[in-house]
């Protein structure tokens, strides 16, 4: 059985749009709150709102600018490209496993587990140890993560027969 071709799957674009215009709705909302606060609101929480929100533009200025690729081949999957500043890699043999996990305060993102030796007594890292999932990969793809989830493990079936 041959490998299959390899794939590149790209961050939403939209997406990212949609998520300027709301940063940008914000740092608005905080600065009328540093313009008028005489309405009960403190100052500080403009300034706050203002400095987060526009931090949270920048980012969606850059997936704009660079999409998040997610690149898959017989060796493993590449996350390069968005706020990753170095390709990172990883090989098919060091993912066991993708599923969609909860985050705690709600919402839902794709994780990975690493495959165990049962001989080595090696605790699990911390994100293991909070959220149940030894990685996990950025969101904001043109595919419904269910869908995203199926084909990472189909591929990765694919290739390791």
């Amino acid at each position: 059985m041959s490998a299959p071709q390899p794939l590149t799957i790209r961050s939403s674009r939209r997406r990212s749009a949609l998520m300027l215009v709301f940063c940008l709705l914000f740092v608005a909302g905080g600065t009328a709150m540093i313009a008028h606060p005489d309405r009960g609101i403190e100052r500080w929480q403009g300034w706050l709102a203002t400095l987060f929100f526009s931090a949270c533009a920048a980012a969606a200025v850059v997936l704009l600018l660079r999409p998040t690729t997610l690149s898959l081949d017989a060796e493993g999957l590449v996350l390069a490209g968005g706020m990753i500043r170095t390709p990172r890699r990883i090989p098919w043999t060091q993912a066991e496993r993708f599923r969609l996990y909860r985050l705690p305060r709600g919402g839902r993102m794709i994780g990975y587990d690493k495959p165990r030796d049962p001989l080595a007594d090696t605790p699990r890292g911390l994100t293991a140890a909070f959220l149940g999932v030894d990685g996990s990969l950025p969101t904001n793809w043109t595919m419904s993560s269910d869908k995203l989830v199926a084909l990472l493990n189909s591929y990765r079936a694919q290739v390791l027969g």
